[in-house]
């Protein structure tokens, strides 16, 4: 990309900035895709913010998308920042997201549709740019749609999602925002249920719909204060969370979940049969 003027910035591209000078950073997810939080950037504010040294790798040695890093403001970025001239702050009822909900293009890229048509997916005419960037991944990953219990358990957690976005998909996003640095009772919350469902083999007609049930709280709670557990969770990745142990498909493909020989897994395992006299 050509570099231009920077002395001038489009909203969007001082919001993101302004975002990282107070400690946010942009992550990759495993499709290239940019992150600030739970919403996704256009590609080309993450390149405009690259190309122009604007932002810089918070661990240079290790790749960008690896878990915990990404991209944090550079010294040309404060710079920067500092020589703008100051502006009136309107208020917004959502101040961490709607910046970006308005200001971001809502329209998909003629990129994005060109992809998709070759993938064969039918997009639908009043289709936005985020969705069609969860239809592409759910098509190739063939993902299943995220349900209303899913998309539930997402607004608990402040996670953002579309009509298009996958379970797996979602799944991710969730775990990326409770992986995040103190929100270790989220973490183990959402770990703790994870492990619940996988007691209760995936039933649907079970107590405990989410990581908000008291239950799962009050075993969360337990989790954060043991260290072994918590270091232990901590390695998990969201995939590791979709299921635990080993599962062989009607296919007869044998399948990898995360591991059920860890503290972290004991503990919350142990717990729950107890609380709920259930067994694995």
């Amino acid at each position: 990309m050509a570099r231009k003027d920077i002395t001038t910035l489009t909203p969007v591209q001082r919001e993101v900035l302004e975002a990282l000078r107070d400690g946010g950073m942009i992550t990759i997810d495993r499709y290239n895709m940019p992150w600030l939080g739970d919403r996704m950037l256009q590609p080309i504010s993450r390149y405009f913010l690259t190309d122009n040294d604007l932002v810089t790798r918070f661990d240079k040695s290790r790749p960008v998308e690896a878990r915990g890093n990404g991209f944090v403001i550079s010294e040309k970025g404060l710079a920067l920042l500092v020589e703008l001239p100051s502006r009136r702050k309107i208020k917004s009822k959502s101040p961490q997201t709607d910046w970006m909900a308005q200001a971001e293009p809502s329209l998909p890229t003629e990129r994005q549709l060109a992809f998709a048509r070759d993938l064969g997916i039918s997009v639908p005419a009043d289709a936005t740019i985020d969705e069609v960037s969860d239809l592409i991944p759910a098509h190739l990953e063939k993902d299943k749609p995220a349900s209303d219990n899913h998309r539930r358990i997402a607004l608990l957690f402040g996670v953002k999602f579309t009509r298009f976005t996958g379970k797996k998909q979602l799944f991710e996003r969730i775990f990326n925002t409770v992986s995040k640095p103190t929100h270790e009772l989220d973490l183990t919350a959402w770990f703790a249920y994870r492990v619940y469902r996988h007691l209760v083999r995936g039933a649907e007609s079970v107590p405990i719909t989410g990581p908000d049930q008291p239950t799962i709280q009050e075993i969360a709670t337990q989790l954060v204060s043991d260290e072994a557990a918590l270091r232990s969770i901590r390695r998990y990745n969201s995939n590791g969370l979709l299921f635990f142990g080993e599962w062989t498909s009607p296919s007869g493909t044998l399948y990898t979940g995360g591991s059920k020989q860890t503290a972290g897994y004991e503990k919350a395992s142990s717990l729950l049969q107890d609380k709920l006299n259930i067994t694995e």
